[in-house]
């Protein structure tokens, strides 16, 4: 039979990759390369245009990101369906995190109905709390895998019903509660701990997003590229003011940021 492990983030792939090829797990590895915390799950057009929307850069500034953005994990998911027509078990990667919360629910109903034995490993957190597959080493990652287990189909079926039940929420971002309960929050949510962080004289950017991540809780990792474009919709608003020396074809990480007086 063959294995096909699934993981969401380009370090969580990179890390299992490393560890299939140098500390014995057997299989292939499977990135969904998408951000399962936030954005629409209705529908692959949607999703998409939420993510264009949020790594589209700023006019006048880039973002090389913006070129891979071409798909989602909902046609991902497709993919992999349609490499099941042979016996295939398909080991989901999951933390207790928020976007792996939805990972494990999307698997199961989109691959229900496939041929693939669907499995799970769930990594234990670090000790600070921060609960993600990419922040264990690959070593670890091998002695995780021993402990894969097989989700009987009655298991399957209500995790997917629970998938169709998160999908039908509008918010656009999710988290995980202290109980382990999902939770659904407004894009604007964080955008208070952003202004918390950017002080009234200038400021790299790089440094106001930097303070904003190292405030996150450790179940509810977010990307960069969220908070950048949270300070984007704060300057629209007039609560951030930016400057840069060279304003044409910039990079974000090159700017520098204040908050607004007022």
């Amino acid at each position: 039979m063959r294995n096909i492990h699934v993981v969401d983030g380009d370090s969580a792939e990179g890390s299992l990759r490393y560890a299939v090829q140098h500390h014995g797990i057997r299989g292939e590895v499977f990135n969904l390369r998408d951000m399962l915390s936030l954005g629409p799950l209705d529908s692959a057009p949607h999703r998409l245009a939420f993510l264009r929307r949020l790594f589209q850069p700023t006019p006048g500034f880039i973002d090389d990101r913006l070129d891979d953005i071409t798909d989602t994990s909902i046609a991902r998911w497709h993919a992999l369906r349609d490499r099941c027509r042979v016996p295939t078990r398909i080991i989901l990667w999951t933390s207790r995190s928020a976007a792996d919360h939805v990972l494990l629910r999307m698997g199961c109903s989109y691959l229900q109905d496939s041929r693939a034995a669907l499995w799970q490993v769930v990594v234990p957190a670090l000790a600070d709390g921060w609960e993600a597959v990419a922040v264990h080493p690959p070593k670890a990652l091998a002695r995780f895998a021993m402990t894969a287990t097989a989700l009987p189909d009655t298991t399957v079926a209500r995790l997917a019903c629970e998938y169709a039940a998160i999908a039908a929420h509008p918010e656009p971002l999710r988290e995980i509660d202290s109980g382990g309960t999902l939770q659904y929050r407004p894009i604007d949510w964080h955008d208070r701990t952003l202004l918390e962080c950017c002080p009234r004289h200038w400021t790299d950017a790089v440094r106001v997003v930097a303070l904003a991540m190292g405030r996150r809780n450790p179940r509810n990792g977010l990307p960069d590229i969220f908070f950048v474009a949270r300070i984007w919709a704060l300057i629209e608003a007039g609560r951030i003011e930016y400057r840069s020396a060279s304003p044409v074809r910039t990079s974000w990480w090159q700017l520098q940021l204040r908050r607004a007086d007022g």
